[in-house]
C-alpha cells in the first residue's frame, strides 16, 4: 500500500500516544531474545464443516471479513466426502473455498477424510461404528484394499484441483483412532482386525506423488497425543515420516505439558500441527471439567511453546446456532450470527502471528504466560500475554531496533466493567510504554519498523492505479465513487492515518455501471485511505477530512 508507506509516515508518528496509565504498582519484565528462533508458524484457523457454513448465507461476506481479515485466519480445515462411483458427494467445499480463496489468497485449505465412501468400508456405511463394532476399510481375497482405497484419495484429490480449489494439505482420516457413530474409519497403528495407518498411507502416498502438483501429507491426525486405546508414539513408530510434512493431532486426549514435551520428544525437529479442539462453555467436557474459551487460549499458548506447534486450528469458524466451540454461531434460518467469546482471544494469536514469523525466547520476571514472535529480519515482532492472575503491568525490554512503531491489543474474561474484546489499548511510537494487564485476560502487543504497513491493515493482494477511483466529501459524508461493473462483487474499506481500518463493506452491484458509498464522515480531522477491493485487484486513494 504505496500511500501508507509513503506518505503517512508522519501521521503514524504524530499519533502515537499512550492511552492509558499504570493501575498497579506491581510491574512484571520480560525480555525478548530474538537471536533465538524456534519453529517457523504456518498459521491459525478453523473448520468449515458439517453443513454449518458462511456460504449461501446473506451475511457470507461480513463473516468472511471478520474471520479471513480481522481476525488474520490463515488455514481453513474442511472435509472430503467425494465418492468417485457416483461422482457425487457433500461438495459445498469445492465453491465455497474456491471462493474464499479468491477474495484472500493467502488462506491455505487442509482437507482430511472423515470416511472413505461406503463401497470401501465394512457393512457398506460411512459410519465409523454400528452394531458397537468399529468399523474399517474392507478385504478382497483376504487382503485389506489399500490400492482402492488410494485410488479413492487420487480421485477425490483431482477432482478438487480439477475445480480450481488450492490444497495446503491431506490427511487421510480423522481421528483413526477413534471411529464416530458418524462418519469414521478405523485405522490402527498396525495391521490385525483392522487396516493399518501407516500402510493405507505409504498406498495413497504412492499414487498422490503421480500427480503434477501433489499436496503435502499430515497424519495421524489422532484425538491426542495419548489416543483412544493407541497413542501418538504407536503411530508414528509406525509410519513413514518422510511421506509427511508434520506430526499431527487433536486435543480432546492429553493437552497437557507432560503430554505436549512427550510428542516434541518423540517426533524430534519434526514439524507438529495441532488440527482441531473444541471447548463447550455450558457442558461438561474430557476430564469432567468445563473447559472455557479463556482455558483453551492457555491450551493454544501451551502447545506453540513446549510443543512448538506451527499450526493451531479449532474446531469450527463457524457453526450451529449457539454454539460455543466456534468464531460464530449462526441461525441460518433467521439468518443471523453472534461472535463467541473464543473469537476475540484467538484473534490475539491469529491476527497478531504471522506465517513465517519464529517464535523466539522471552523470559518473564513473573507470573505471566508469555510467548514472542519474530520475522527472519525482526522487523515485525508479537507479544502474546495470558495473566491467570490479579491485574499487573508489563514492560518489554530486549526489543530488536529494527521495530520503532507499534501497537497492542487487549481481550478480558470479567471485570468491574464491561469486558474488552480485542480492544485497541495503545498505540505508540520509539518508545515503548509499560502495558497494563488485566487481570484474567489476554494481551497482543504488536512491533513493526514503521516503513511497513502497520500489521492491523488489510492484506495488500495487488496494487494498482488509483485513477479511476475517487473519495470526496459528500453531505456530512466520504462519498466513494466506485468503477465497479454492474453485477460485480467488491469490497471498499476506509484506513485512518495509522492504517487502522475503522470501516468497510462488501456489495453486489446490479443497479448501475458507477455505484456511490458513503462512509461516515469520521469524528476526527486528518488524511484517510479509501481502498477499493475488485477482480483481485486493490486501488486506493487519499481524501482528507478537516
Amino acid at each position: 500500500m504505496g500511500f501508507l508507506k509513503k506518505h503517512l509516515v508522519t501521521a503514524i508518528v504524530a499519533s502515537c500516544m499512550l492511552l492509558f496509565a499504570a493501575r498497579n504498582a506491581h510491574a512484571v519484565d520480560a525480555t525478548i531474545d530474538v537471536t533465538k528462533k524456534h519453529q517457523t508458524i504456518e498459521g491459525f484457523g478453523g473448520g468449515f464443516m458439517f453443513g454449518v457454513w458462511p456460504y449461501g448465507q446473506p451475511y457470507k461476506d461480513e463473516l468472511y471479513d471478520s474471520i479471513f481479515n480481522k481476525a488474520g485466519v490463515n488455514i481453513v480445515r474442511v472435509a472430503n466426502f467425494y465418492d468417485p462411483e457416483t461422482d457425487t458427494g457433500v461438495i459445498p467445499e469445492l465453491p465455497m473455498m474456491k471462493e474464499v480463496q479468491a477474495l484472500y489468497p493467502d488462506v491455505k485449505v487442509m482437507m482430511a477424510s472423515w470416511s472413505p465412501p461406503k463401497y470401501l468400508k465394512e457393512q457398506d456405511t460411512i459410519a465409523g461404528k454400528l452394531n458397537n463394532q468399529q468399523l474399517t476399510i474392507k478385504k478382497a481375497d483376504g487382503q485389506f484394499m489399500y490400492a482402492e482405497y488410494a485410488d479413492y484419495w487420487l480421485k477425490s484429490v483431482k477432482y478438487f484441483q480439477d475445480g480450481g480449489l488450492k490444497l495446503g494439505w491431506i490427511s487421510i482420516q480423522n481421528e483413526p483412532d477413534w471411529p464416530a457413530d458418524y462418519e469414521g474409519c478405523l485405522f490402527t497403528p498396525t495391521e490385525g482386525a483392522a487396516a493399518s495407518y501407516g500402510k493405507a498411507l505409504t498406498a495413497v502416498y504412492d499414487k498422490i506423488k503421480t500427480l503434477p502438483e501433489p499436496p503435502p501429507f499430515i497424519g495421524p491426525d489422532m484425538t491426542g497425543p495419548k489416543g483412544n486405546n493407541y497413542t501418538i508414539s504407536q503411530y508414528v513408530d509406525n509410519i513413514d515420516l518422510n511421506k509427511i510434512a508434520a506430526v499431527s493431532h487433536h486435543f480432546y486426549n492429553g493437552e497437557t505439558e507432560a503430554d505436549m514435551k512427550g510428542v516434541r520428544q518423540k517426533v524430534g525437529s519434526k514439524t507438529v500441527f495441532q488440527t482441531e479442539w473444541l471447548t463447550n462453555e455450558d457442558q461438561a467436557r474430557w476430564d469432567g471439567k468445563i473447559w472455557s474459551w479463556f482455558d483453551h487460549l492457555q491450551v493454544v499458548q501451551r502447545s506453540l511453546t513446549i510443543e512448538d506447534v506451527s499450526m493451531y486450528l479449532i474446531f469450527a469458524l463457524a457453526y450451529k446456532t449457539a454454539s460455543t466451540h466456534c468464531f460464530f454461531s449462526q441461525d441460518t434460518v433467521a439468518k443471523t450470527y453472534q461472535a463467541r467469546p473464543i473469537y476475540y482471544g484467538f484473534k490475539h494469536f491469529s491476527k497478531s502471528i504471522k506465517r513465517g514469523m519464529k517464535r523466539v525466547d522471552i523470559s518473564a520476571s513473573s507470573g505471566l504466560q508469555i510467548s514472542a514472535f519474530a520475522s527472519d529480519e525482526n522487523d515485525r515482532v508479537s507479544v502474546v500475554v495470558i495473566n491467570t492472575g490479579a491485574a499487573t503491568k508489563l514492560t518489554l525490554k530486549g526489543i530488536p531496533a529494527t521495530v520503532d512503531t507499534g501497537c497492542a491489543y487487549q481481550t478480558t474474561k470479567s471485570g468491574d466493567t464491561q469486558p474488552k474484546k480485542y480492544e485497541e489499548i495503545a498505540r505508540f511510537g520509539t518508545t515503548v510504554p509499560e502495558f497494563p494487564i488485566d487481570g484474567t485476560s489476554v494481551t497482543s502487543i504488536e512491533l513493526w519498523n514503521k516503513v511497513l504497513t502497520p500489521v492491523d491493515a488489510a492484506p495488500v493482494r495487488h496494487t494498482t492505479s488509483a485513477s479511476a477511483l475517487r473519495a470526496t466529501l459528500e453531505q456530512g459524508t466520504i462519498a466513494v465513487h466506485l468503477p465497479v461493473p454492474s453485477g460485480s462483487r467488491y469490497s471498499v474499506s476506509l484506513f485512518n492515518a495509522s492504517g487502522k481500518r475503522v470501516s468497510s463493506a462488501s456489495n453486489v452491484n446490479s443497479e448501475n455501471a458507477v455505484s456511490v458509498h458513503r462512509f461516515t464522515r469520521p469524528a476526527a480531522a486528518g488524511v484517510y485511505l479509501v481502498v477499493l477491493d475488485y477482480a483481485g485487484t486493490r486501488t486506493s486513494v487519499p481524501v482528507v477530512v478537516k
